[in-house]
């Protein structure tokens, strides 16, 4: 029996590859972890392309591999470097856990003038009952320009995690979550200004949190945000198994 050659050695490599990265990919969809890469709306159709690749790539790497036997070639340092890479982009996907956005991107992320977020903003989902209104729904609306007096009388209750707003931190902070377009790639942090006088006594930046309060005008004119959310309870809170917010309401 002949020896495979360095190129043969190399290509299988790459395919194994392929085939953990595409079986790490179907583990995440029957987890129902890969909304924490990827938005929804393309799960059906990402399950689908890889439940497609997978055969085919075995087949490619069996009739390469007789290909190669046949008519065996040099191995290359392009190649080598190739199958390197292939590697240091698989691993990670297989060996290390899921894990949120940091709170740090937060807070480099959050530092709009456009009070409430850090997002273009669309229309206020007026169809959504208050009780049911995420953190990103009620930026949205503060972001189109919905004020104190529009906002009176309106109550919210939130889940998201702590950051100091910038300007009044031990008055002030910002109960965020991030939102989701397309993947976790453009996931940018939203946020509601919430009134909370010595809130650091009991929190921390990155906890999360269950609160209620109502809209009011801010009590201090330090701060960037005119309207913010007057804290009425507050109470720790359990990160979401999805913790990513999307425009169509998935990922709540």
């Amino acid at each position: 029996m002949s020896k495979k050659s360095p190129l043969l050695k190399s290509e299988l490599i790459g395919w194994a590859l392929a085939i953990v990265g595409i079986a790490s990919l179907i583990y995440l969809v029957l987890t129902g972890k890969l909304g924490m890469y990827v938005h929804p709306r393309y799960t059906l159709f990402t399950t689908a392309m890889a439940i497609i690749a997978l055969p085919l790539i075995i087949s490619a790497a069996a009739r390469r591999q007789r290909a190669q036997q046949a008519q065996p070639n040099r191995s290359s340092a392009l190649q080598t470097v190739g199958g390197f890479i292939a590697l240091l982009l698989v691993v990670p996907l297989v060996l290390l856990p899921t894990a949120t956005l940091s709170t740090d991107r937060a807070l480099s992320t959050s530092n709009t003038p456009i009070s409430g977020s850090s997002t273009p903003a669309a229309p206020p989902a007026s169809d959504i009952a208050d009780e049911n209104r995420t953190v990103l729904d009620w930026a949205q609306e503060l972001a189109t320009g919905a004020d104190a007096t529009a906002l009176a009388g309106r109550s919210a209750k939130l889940l998201g995690f702590i950051t100091p707003d910038p300007d009044v931190p031990e008055d002030f902070f910002r109960l965020n979550r991030y939102s989701v377009t397309c993947c976790v790639v453009d996931a940018q942090a939203v946020f509601v200004t919430v009134y909370a006088p010595d809130w650091q006594k009991d929190f921390t930046a990155g906890d999360w949190v269950q609160l209620s309060g109502y809209f009011a005008s801010s009590p201090s004119a330090e701060t960037a945000a005119a309207t913010v959310l007057v804290l009425d309870t507050i109470t720790p809170g359990l990160e979401p198994a999805n913790p990513y917010l999307t425009t169509d309401g998935s990922g709540l």
